[in-house]
């Protein structure tokens, strides 16, 4: 996993990529896409510093995942790879993604809400990346 802060350039070039913003509204397109490019504002916008290591290297939580530390309040991520069950308490409202297996009644690809406070059981033999808002209580 990789932290990007703001206005730093970025592109996929195969593989699986889970990306997470802050809330914003200030996405600019330089390329690579069909979608409307502003290279004017790319150019305005654009961070050119050198990111020495923009690795985030995981912390393992109890229970099995890892969390990956960003230097933001907006977001948090931690991933699991589950091999039976886990079962966890949602802390704020998380997006719970599933990229691989399957687990409950989610399939690769598709994802879930869990609201604040409610008990989460993910059964299977999946990869399921956990993402809320803010630091963990």
């Amino acid at each position: 996993a990789i932290y990007l802060g703001a206005g730093n350039l970025h592109a996929y070039l195969g593989g699986l990529g889970v990306e997470v913003m802050a809330n914003s509204d200030n996405v600019v397109r330089c390329g690579l896409t069909p979608k409307f490019v502003d290279a004017r504002e790319v150019l305005r916008v654009l961070d050119t510093t050198p990111l020495h290591d923009p690795v985030a290297v995981p912390e393992v939580l109890t229970g099995g995942g890892l969390r990956y530390p960003v230097p933001t309040p907006d977001f948090r991520i931690s991933v699991y790879e589950i091999d039976g069950s886990i079962t966890f308490t949602a802390q704020g409202t998380e997006l719970l993604l599933c990229t691989s297996g399957e687990t409950v009644e989610l399939n690769r690809g598709q994802c879930a809400v869990a609201l604040d406070g409610e008990l989460v059981e993910l059964v299977g033999t999946a990869t399921v990346y956990r993402i809320g808002v803010g630091a963990t209580r």
